[in-house]
């Protein structure tokens, strides 16, 4: 059954308190005993969690069919689950973002400790690209219908900090029939950390406007 968007609510706050556990996970330096008090814990919330489940299909949206897929709906809706936006996916950085009226996408990512390369709280380079696919991609869809990656190149010019709310910015700069190419970038106040292109290719029979990467 598709997800009603009333009930993603508890989605959200049941992903912040897993973020907490997360960041625990990393950062704990607690005794043996008390981790095994904690996996304990925490296997006892997985079997309550276990009791229903959901047998998918599964689509970053929570949305089981594209006839339930409104492109004009909250942007929070249309990522609810991304690994990379989702307010509702624990592993997800904090975001905010927006749609501008010339359909740049915009906002804020902020990283955490799970989200660490090196050397020391910076952000791991696979996960702005993570992030990138989805920003750079929903660029895409909202300024001509997008599609699927079908290849996303990144320069990163600085470490990207952890802890800190890190500017960001998309824009569709060319498309063609089913082919798309959008752009982005990262930013720590006028520092430019790093850029991004992408190409997305709809494919033959989605509904347009319908991004399914």
């Amino acid at each position: 059954m598709p997800v009603d968007p009333s009930d993603r609510l508890p989605d959200t706050l049941l992903a912040d308190a897993v973020r907490r556990v997360a960041r625990g996970v990393r950062v704990s330096t607690v005794s043996p005993a008390e981790r095994d008090r904690a996996i304990a814990l925490i296997d006892q919330a997985t079997a309550i969690l276990a009791q229903e489940e959901t047998p998918g299909p599964f689509w970053l949206t929570g949305l089981s069919s594209f006839d339930d897929f409104d492109l004009t709906a909250d942007l929070a809706t249309l990522h609810t689950y991304s690994p990379a936006l989702g307010d509702a996916n624990p592993f997800a950085p904090v975001v905010e973002l927006e749609v501008t009226d010339d359909k740049v996408v915009q906002g804020t990512v902020t990283f955490a400790e799970i989200h660490n390369g090196p050397p020391w709280n910076t952000c791991h380079g696979g996960i702005i690209a993570l992030v990138y696919d989805d920003i750079v991609g929903l660029a895409a869809m909202v300024g001509a219908g997008g599609g699927m990656t079908a290849n996303l190149s990144i320069d990163y010019r600085k470490p990207t900090p952890l802890f800190e709310p890190i500017r960001f910015k998309a824009w569709l700069d060319w498309h063609e029939d089913r082919k798309h190419i959008a752009r982005g970038e990262m930013w720590l106040g006028d520092t430019l950390l790093s850029d991004a292109k992408g190409l997305f290719i709809r494919p033959k029979g989605l509904p347009e406007g319908v991004s399914a990467g």
